[in-house]
């Protein structure tokens, strides 16, 4: 899985005495508790759905799950804001 699409795309200069930090690919199950981390009522099929196409990295889980926040605040649905984040998802990763 390519998680470019889902990443900021300006380029980040580093710090001279900042250092890269390597980050694997965590396991389903951890996935889908950062996931569904706070949230409740989280459709599993779904969860499993935005899991399987941002791949298990951190950093777009972690998106994925304030976009879902904010799409509540905002008076949204669990089932509509899962939904809409994998249409949004389809059509951005369509782009590129």
């Amino acid at each position: 899985m390519d998680a470019r699409p889902y990443l900021p795309r300006a380029e980040l200069a580093v710090a001279a005495e900042g250092q890269r930090v390597h980050v694997n690919e965590m396991r389903e199950a951890e996935s889908m508790a950062l996931l569904s981390s706070g949230l409740s009522g989280f459709d599993h099929a779904l969860a499993q759905q935005i899991v399987q196409k941002l791949g298990d990295w951190p950093i777009a889980l972690e998106l994925a799950r304030a976009t879902i926040r904010q799409r509540l605040y905002l008076g949204d649905s669990m089932i509509h804001a899962t939904s809409r984040l994998l249409e949004i998802s389809k059509t951005r990763a369509s782009l590129l």
